[in-house]
């Protein structure tokens, strides 16, 4: 009789483990929640929050929530998420300087007192992962989970049938290395900006990085201001858009930054004159601090460059030609010792630094794609199957949270997006119409959203001509 009361009161994870929930096709759980980060805990707490509560479960490699923002990226990240985006939640945010953009540390301390606050840790199924997802009709999936173990290949799983399947794995799931011509001869070291952890791991010179956003610049900042290292090369396939990390400080005093105001500005404002003011702002630091290869290209709108942030402490060691940058390059072969560049430039780096961002993982879902197969370049890792989509007319009950977000605040779209789901589930939201998402699709792409690379080819090839003007009729 008492282990009966206990599979009672225990949680859904608890009797999903037990075989108690979920383990047929007539008597589906909820909801099953992928990850464990912001995104992830939210719909967690928001699912969970109503009488009666929802039987859901979230399922998360780790053994503490956070995701990414646990051990995963470089303490000297630079991450572009604000400190005021998480205090809407109830839970007080770590404060400690810099104000206005959150650490990864405190992200993660946040992720920590959240799951406290709202007792969240026993509704996770800890170091497990999701092998494969199967529609076996409209809202009911069958889903395979097995533990997490490195250096062991398919370990036993168990399957869960529930009504829904929330992925809030982010865009940052897998590095992204791609394949360089002739590395298999390089006498150097080839490695991602993710496994670099401290800057004494780099040489004191002769340090070659390859990227165009905010890593490359982080892998930078480390080489020549921390390390102090000289002659570092950086490589660009497009040209950096300077945006030094303190213009504008009495905006992000009150949680802005420069994608905030794109957002805005993109709403209220013709096209061509946001794009010239953007242009103008940055086109006058790059001058004003003589650094010509952070002009703006003229014929690129801000939306080809978001995020591309470089930190004023960087001019000082460019002026003294501790590093250079080649834009518009590449790189065309590794020979031994030595590097051609796509500019003829000949370079014999004693580490070559990818600072290529990061890919996302979506082989286990319907029509998803492993990492790496698509370009991982900013937002433009997301599998086309899955970008910009929350409620999947495919296969109905597979909800895309945090992948669908974009540069919308994490925990923000989030809790909008869970909000509806509970709705769904409990069978007071209507779907809308097809023409009725295509419609709300163009709102969010022309109105709120800077896209960039292959997403905005994508979208214009779907019959998206103007991305952030008027509306499309």
């Amino acid at each position: 009789m008492a282990i009966v009361q206990k599979i009672k009161d225990s949680t859904t994870a608890e009797k999903v483990a037990a075989g108690q929930a979920g383990a047929t096709a007539e008597d589906p759980i909820d909801a099953l929640i992928i990850g464990s980060g912001p995104s992830g805990m939210v719909c967690l707490r928001n699912l969970l929050r109503d009488q009666p509560p929802l039987s859901v479960i979230a399922v998360e490699r780790q053994s503490v929530p956070g995701g990414i923002w646990t051990g995963h990226i470089p303490e000297y990240s630079t991450l572009q998420d604000l400190v005021c985006e998480y205090e809407v939640h109830g839970v007080k945010f770590p404060r400690r300087e810099p104000a206005r953009r959150a650490t990864r540390d405190q992200i993660a301390e946040f992720c920590n007192a959240y799951f406290q606050e709202f007792d969240l840790h026993d509704h996770v199924v800890w170091q497990h992962e999701v092998a494969h997802v199967e529609m076996v009709k409209p809202m009911l999936h069958k889903v395979v989970i097995r533990p997490f173990v490195k250096g062991q290949e398919d370990p036993a799983g168990q399957t869960v049938y529930t009504r829904s399947v929330l992925v809030c794995t982010g865009h940052n799931m897998e590095p992204y290395m791609p394949e360089f011509p002739g590395q298999e001869t390089a006498k150097f070291p080839i490695k991602h900006n993710n496994t670099i952890r401290d800057a004494n791991e780099m040489p004191e010179s002769d340090i070659l990085v390859v990227g165009a956003g905010p890593s490359a610049m982080d892998i930078i900042q480390e080489a020549c201001v921390t390390r102090g290292a000289t002659n570092v090369h950086l490589v660009a396939r497009s040209a950096h858009w300077g945006a030094p990390d303190l213009w504008w400080p009495w905006l992000w005093q009150y949680g802005w930054t420069d994608l905030h105001l794109m957002r805005v500005l993109y709403r209220i404002l013709p096209i061509f004159v946001v794009d010239a003011i953007f242009y103008l702002i940055h086109l006058a630091w790059a001058v004003i601090n003589n650094v010509p290869e952070w002009r703006p290209p003229l014929h690129e709108g801000p939306s080809a460059k978001v995020g591309l942030i470089l930190r004023t402490h960087l001019v000082e060691p460019y002026h003294k030609g501790k590093f250079r940058i080649h834009n518009n390059c590449g790189i065309k072969e590794i020979d031994g010792e030595k590097v051609v560049l796509t500019n003829g430039t000949v370079l014999y780096p004693r580490m070559l630094v990818a600072a290529t961002g990061w890919s996302t993982e979506s082989a286990y879902l319907p029509e998803g794609s492993p990492a790496g197969e698509y370009d991982s370049l900013a937002a433009a890792d997301a599998p086309r199957p899955l970008y910009l989509r929350f409620y999947d007319q495919d296969y109905p009950g597979i909800f895309y949270i945090s992948v669908a977000a974009g540069f919308i605040t994490y925990t923000e779209s989030a809790s909008f997006l869970s909000q509806a789901i509970n709705q769904i589930l409990r069978g007071t939201w209507t779907p809308p119409s097809e023409q009725e998402i295509q419609k709300n699709l163009k709102e969010v792409v022309l109105h709120h959203i800077c896209l960039p690379g292959l997403i905005e080819e994508d979208l214009a090839a779907a019959g998206f001509k103007d991305l952030r003007g008027k509306n499309l009729r």
